[in-house]
């Protein structure tokens, strides 16, 4: 076996072994599957592996563009300037 054959052996592997490893240990938790849902779908909790100091670098799919820190600030500007 080799290239994507083994991949999805040793993805099998994992789960099979993870589903394992939390039942043995209580790891499981109960919660509403409509919760649940709304938890999944939410944009507000990070699903990307790693700590939250990973998640500030760069490449980073949740920090934010200078371009993005200009308009904020452009717009917090206006907003003072009307008041």
């Amino acid at each position: 076996m080799v290239g994507q054959p083994l991949a999805d052996f040793v993805k099998m592997r994992l789960d099979e072994r993870n589903v394992e490893l939390a039942s043995r240990q209580d790891l499981n938790i109960a919660i509403d599957p409509e919760i649940f849902e709304i938890l999944r779908n939410s944009t507000a909790i990070s699903t990307q592996k790693g700590s939250a100091v990973g998640l500030l670098r760069v490449g980073s799919k949740r920090r934010r563009t200078r371009a993005e820190l200009d308009e904020l600030e452009f717009e917090e500007r206006e907003r003072l300037q009307r008041e």
